[in-house]
């Protein structure tokens, strides 16, 4: 199966547009300075007027049909303003080109949801965009600043990648300008679709995120015949999963497991695939098959640091040429999107609302049950957010990281709280940003598309009108999402309060792979580029059974990004 790629050349120098024909695609636009290329299976919508394409996938915004041509005037309007229309008009998972007669040079736009990827280098001739970076040089080198950052951020994703040189065209963000004076504007912002903190929020809050998640999950799906759902028994993919059902789509749905009772969800996956009888496959999470000379995604611009994804890889990869699966779906960001949250801040934000004691006490006693705290706990902790400014701050963990005073603090426009904003509010806009490192497939560059319904674009809209007190409600984490599929899915789904994870996997592999993964640590390519701290590694090592569990969970991350960039020092 060929991947769904694409490339832009907007470079006018002899031969530059030949890139395209190498790589083996399909020119799809050209112009006096821009060429298109893209992959068989990706699909694409030409602009009207012959002024540009958009790659992937591309949906009417249902209740907002409009014709494309009837909002474009790239001349007559701001590029900006015509962006912003599209985004109100149409969805999907795109990114747009457009090369009109403005001397500013071509526009490059990533959807709001980021689901396709925009990587873009700058050569001395032009630019080059594309979701495959070694489309974009031959010649890769790793930025050691960089990857110390992502790994103290524990994933913010700036515009810098962890390749020198390579950059991340943010969702929802637009690059326009000529080569020398590149500029990045957002186009799109989550904060323009947050309620007034002084409105009571939609009484009918449920009944919109069901609509708007299964018409969702029926468009993105709707070109594909043969999805293969990855199944945790939790309640995010199995709304996905109703959702799929709902649209009549047949599905197959794989559940990995460990030998551990923490790792072990079949229970739960059985009954949700029974519930809508879909076939379910059960896969052992054998701690055999993780490699650590190898890392997770190599093909990405950025180390996963995760390496049960390899081990699921390695699981599902069978499974897929077995039913010739043609797309893999998960429920990845349904704990940022529907808003999981374990703070006294809907409390604060009921305040802040001015709605009644009453409603603000029944929002006390949720999170109270939700969290299990005192009443003097509770108190304690809404005092301390009070004295607090609202915007989200980003945690930074910089343990066993060496020259911890070079690490850059996370900043974003989507970090930046417009005056007024409830600290929920701010908080489920700053969890979005960590689902950025979610949308990019960890598996098989050359496998089928992974697809992450719930981070599209309708469904984070839907998601973010809804204030912070609902998603609480009774005492259960992302109750609107509960209530939106209470006839769909069975109660042992819609009654959990707690969902274990593959802990003890962690535990196993740091046990079975300390001497490997010592060898490799202390001798490595952090070691030689000071992001690690050489002797606190070794300690930690030494130690490794008496770690806590974030800390075992920061040595293995530290050895799939050891293995990443030793993958891409060895392209130069």
């Amino acid at each position: 199966m060929m991947a769904e790629r694409y490339l832009v050349v907007a470079d006018r120098s002899p031969g530059a547009q030949g890139r395209i024909a190498e790589a083996g695609l399909l020119t799809v636009y050209t112009s006096d300075r821009v060429a298109i290329g893209i992959s068989p299976g990706l699909p694409f919508t030409l602009l009207p007027g012959g002024v540009g394409v958009i790659m992937g996938a591309f949906f009417p915004r249902k209740g907002r049909e409009r014709a494309l041509d009837s909002l474009l005037n790239w001349e007559a309007t701001g590029r900006t303003e015509m962006l912003e229309a599209i985004s109100t008009h149409f969805w999907g998972s795109y990114v747009l080109v457009c090369d009109s007669a403005n001397g500013d040079g071509p526009l490059v736009a990533r959807d709001p949801s980021g689901a396709l990827s925009a990587y873009y280098k700058a050569v001395p001739s032009g630019l080059r965009i594309s979701n495959d970076v070694k489309l974009l040089g031959n010649r890769f080198t790793i930025a050691s600043d960089r990857v110390r950052d992502l790994i103290a951020s524990d994933g913010y994703y700036a515009e810098e990648t962890c390749l020198s040189g390579i950059f991340d065209l943010r969702p929802g963000m637009a690059l326009t300008g000529l080569v020398t004076q590149l500029v990045e504007r957002p186009f799109w912002s989550p904060w323009d679709h947050c309620p007034d903190p002084r409105e009571p929020g939609n009484a009918r809050a449920a009944d919109s995120v069901r609509e708007v998640v299964c018409d969702t999950v029926a468009s993105l799906c709707a070109a594909y015949e043969r999805p293969l759902v990855f199944m945790s028994g939790g309640l995010d993919s199995s709304v996905v999963l109703a959702a799929l059902k709902a649209a009549g789509r047949a599905a197959h749905c794989l559940n990995t497991y460990t030998a551990d009772l923490s790792g072990d969800e079949r229970g739960f996956a059985r009954i949700v695939a029974s519930s809508f009888n879909y076939p379910l496959e059960e896969q052992f999470l054998d701690p055999s098959l993780v490699d650590f000379t190898t890392c997770v995604a190599p093909h990405l611009p950025r180390p996963k640091r995760r390496p049960l994804f390899q081990a699921m890889g390695k699981l599902a990869a069978p499974l897929v040429r077995e039913m010739d699966a043609d797309v893999l779906v998960n429920g990845s960001g349904g704990d940022q999107v529907f808003c999981s949250t374990q703070s006294m801040n809907a409390v604060i934000d009921s305040l802040n609302a001015r709605r009644s004691l009453l409603a603000t006490l029944a929002t006390f006693e949720n999170i109270g049950e939700l969290t299990g705290c005192s009443l003097g706990e509770g108190l304690k902790s809404i005092w301390k957010r009070f004295r607090r400014p609202a915007r989200h701050d980003w945690a930074i963990n910089t343990d066993l990281l060496a020259q911890a005073e070079k690490v850059r603090l996370p900043s974003h426009s989507w970090l930046d709280c417009p005056k007024g904003t409830p600290p929920g509010k701010a908080f489920h806009v700053g969890m979005l940003l960590r689902v950025q490192e979610s949308i990019e497939s960890p598996f098989d560059a050359d496998g089928p598309p992974m697809l992450n319904p719930l981070i599209a674009q309708p469904i984070v809209e839907a998601c973010l009108r809804i204030p912070t007190w609902a998603w609480v409600r009774g005492g259960r984490n992302r109750a609107v999402a509960r209530e939106a599929f209470s006839s769909d899915l069975p109660p042992a789904i819609l009654n959990r309060k707690a969902k274990s994870g593959p802990t003890n996997f962690s535990s196993q592999l740091l046990s079975k792979y300390r001497s490997q993964m010592r060898e490799m640590l202390l001798g490595g390519v952090l070691a030689e580029q000071q992001v690690i701290d050489v002797a606190a590694v070794s300690n930690a090592l030494d130690n490794v059974m008496q770690q806590s569990g974030p800390r075992s969970l920061r040595l293995l991350q530290l050895a799939d990004t050891d293995a990443w960039c030793r993958h891409w020092s060895s392209l130069r």
